[in-house]
């Protein structure tokens, strides 16, 4: 039997006024269009992101503010709703309930942004941690945990696309 713990529901002003925020980002070689809609499709997600175990939308699309996205990462399954669709540059969601609760209330927004030769995406992760969540992090800093994580996520973004070249 699957156990749910629910998040408090938050807007996308919680980005900015969340208990915990941490921001990292990363440049990647490719268009923010292709970027963005990587990201934005859940098929590929089990592709390139590390952890990722699966990615779903619930109904057809379009899709957007409201949306909501199932997933599981690392065997623990989130559902989410999408707070923040501003094609190409900004996506975000909030964590409704999860099986493995690391916050009680939690957004992550990613960003997009063109730069010579590229896009730089930027993850913001807002929350009000639980002990888990910094456990995650082991004996680093946990804004350097999720730079490791999005490091991994872009190379594996970078290699998924190239095939599509």
């Amino acid at each position: 039997m699957t156990v749910w713990h629910e998040c408090r529901k938050v807007g996308p002003e919680y980005a900015d006024a969340a208990p915990a925020r941490y921001v990292v980002e990363r440049d990647i070689a490719a268009p923010r269009q292709a970027v963005w809609d990587v990201f934005t499709d859940p098929t590929t997600w089990e592709h390139w992101f590390p952890y990722v175990d699966w990615v779903t939308y619930d109904g057809p699309p379009p899709y957007g503010v409201g949306t909501i996205r199932r997933s599981s990462v690392a065997g623990a399954l989130h559902d989410e709703t999408m707070v923040v669709w501003d094609e190409p540059r900004r996506w975000g969601y909030i964590i409704d309930r999860v099986t493995e609760p690391l916050s009680k209330a939690q957004i992550e927004i990613t960003e997009f942004d063109e730069i010579p030769g590229g896009s730089r995406v930027r993850w913001i992760l807002a929350c009000d941690p639980l002990p888990g969540l910094l456990f995650l992090a082991k004996d680093e800093p946990f804004e350097a945990f999720l730079g490791r994580v999005l490091e991994g996520a872009l190379a594996g973004l970078l290699k998924y696309l190239k095939p599509q070249s």
